[in-house]
């Protein structure tokens, strides 16, 4: 029985059959996605150019957390 309720369990087989009868399934994940051409070249604004970035987060004693990210700088 579910918790808190007089109900009988929910057989998940025969809700996938009804589900399945009524239209009611999303489409099956298979895994393949849209394919991305993968040449090895990354595009940069200039050659020889190196780019940054940092993170950090300061501790409190607060549920909210506050994060911070700083831009991508070129470095040259």
């Amino acid at each position: 029985m579910r918790a808190g309720a007089r109900v009988m369990p929910v057989n998940h087989k025969r809700a996938y059959r009804l589900m399945s009868q009524n239209s009611l399934l999303l489409a099956r994940h298979t895994g393949r996605g849209r394919q991305i051409s993968r040449d090895g070249k990354v595009i940069t604004l200039r050659s020889n150019l190196r780019w940054c970035s940092d993170t950090f987060e300061i501790p409190r004693f607060t549920p909210t957390r506050s994060k911070s990210a700083t831009a991508s700088c070129p470095v040259n």
